[in-house]
């Protein structure tokens, strides 16, 4: 439905042009998703055009990328979508940010990439200091291992910072870390 969307028992979400459509029901019966799906493709097909995919999915390393786990957004609750990071805004993710969530597959397990675009550098290296001070404890480090046995890694270049979660070992995180900072 539109240019992409999410199908749940109690809800269909879809994006098409400028426009987010969330269609939910309060109270599921046998037929419900087929009729959210049908109320969805409805809405879907009176948009008469598509609109831009957001500038950043194109900074997105493509060797491993599970294309479909993909999570464009600007508001800083999506941040937990695949992995709990906290409910504080440590990364300064408003409406004037552009922010996705993607998910590679490696052979060992899965981890995620978080890349944010920030008006300016300065905007980024903001964030990135309170990230640190916020969810590292005021680690200067780029790679660490965390309490629960996975690699996080955490860099900024111009106005992106760039977040690597659940990585496996030091040198998968690095990796991801370092396709990104080619590609920008």
């Amino acid at each position: 439905v539109g240019q992409g969307c999410q199908i749940y028992e109690d809800a269909v979400l879809f994006w098409k042009d400028r426009y987010y459509v969330a269609i939910l029901s309060f109270k599921c019966l046998d037929n419900t998703q087929t009729v959210l799906l049908k109320m969805a493709k409805h809405i879907s097909s009176s948009i008469n055009s598509d609109g831009p995919l957001p500038g950043i999915l194109s900074k997105l390393p493509k060797n491993k990328l599970i294309e479909k786990s993909i999570l464009y957004f600007n508001h800083h609750a999506w941040q937990n979508a695949f992995y709990y990071l906290g409910d504080d805004n440590f990364l300064n993710i408003t409406k004037e940010t552009d922010a996705v969530l993607a998910k590679y597959d490696k052979a060992e397990n899965l981890q995620y990439l978080m890349l944010i675009q920030y008006k300016d550098d300065q905007k980024a290296r903001l964030a990135l200091q309170s990230f640190r001070k916020d969810y590292l404890e005021d680690s200067n480090k780029e790679i660490l291992l965390l309490e629960d046995g996975y690699w996080l890694g955490v860099n900024q270049k111009g106005p992106f910072v760039m977040l690597v979660i659940h990585g496996n070992s030091k040198k998968q995180v690095f990796d991801l870390l370092n396709s990104v900072q080619k590609i920008l």
